[in-house]
């Protein structure tokens, strides 16, 4: 659970994570993948190290209306996939 929520930042808003909101805290922590089970279906977080970044793609379930939270970005509403550098 730690590695969901406190490192992928994935946690619902909603119950059984019909939406949920993705804040990543990956720091300097190298390549990391994981899938994340809910009620909806699997959610799967993938982030490659590329030097002092991180390439991260997020895929969740048709049934979840997802939020990316980045610092200093607005809010984004996704659904399925998408691919950010963080």
């Amino acid at each position: 659970v730690m590695l969901y929520q406190c490192v992928a930042g994935i946690r619902p808003t909603a119950p059984g994570f019909a939406r949920c909101e993705i804040r990543p805290q990956l720091g300097d922590l190298g390549d990391l993948r994981l899938v994340a089970h809910t009620p909806r279906g699997p959610i799967t977080f993938t982030a490659k190290r590329e030097d002092r970044r991180h390439e991260v793609q997020v895929r969740v379930p048709e049934q979840c209306e997802a939020t990316l939270i980045l610092p200093n970005t607005p809010p984004r509403r996704f659904e399925r996939t998408i691919e950010f550098v963080v």
